[in-house]
């Protein structure tokens, strides 16, 4: 099942150049999973998994300012804004200031 949903995926969301990594779980996760087994984990970036971007959506209510709090100093963080393209069925980078995230 994990193989056909790391391999997968929609050929209408192609244009994403999106990164799927799956990382073993520890034996107290194990058995946190036996327990629960609707459980999800999530690993901490670290110097092996470094967040390099967000992209808001247009209708997202997060902004760059209150994302920011829960990054440390150091992080290097590209903040991005999308909305629907009016040309094509695409989704592109909100270039208007005001309607930045």
């Amino acid at each position: 099942m994990v193989e056909i949903a790391r391999k997968t995926k929609s050929s209408h969301w192609s244009y994403e150049e999106e990164w799927r990594y799956w990382f073993p779980l520890s034996d107290k996760e194990k058995g946190l999973k036996l327990a629960k087994p609707d459980e999800l984990f999530f690993a901490d970036f670290d110097a092996n998994l470094v967040l390099r971007e967000v992209i808001f959506g247009a209708k997202s209510a997060h902004t760059t300012e209150n994302f920011k709090t829960f990054l440390r100093q150091a992080d290097s963080v590209k903040f991005t804004t999308a909305r629907p393209s009016f040309r094509r069925f695409a989704m592109v980078q909100q270039r208007l200031a005001s309607l930045k995230k």
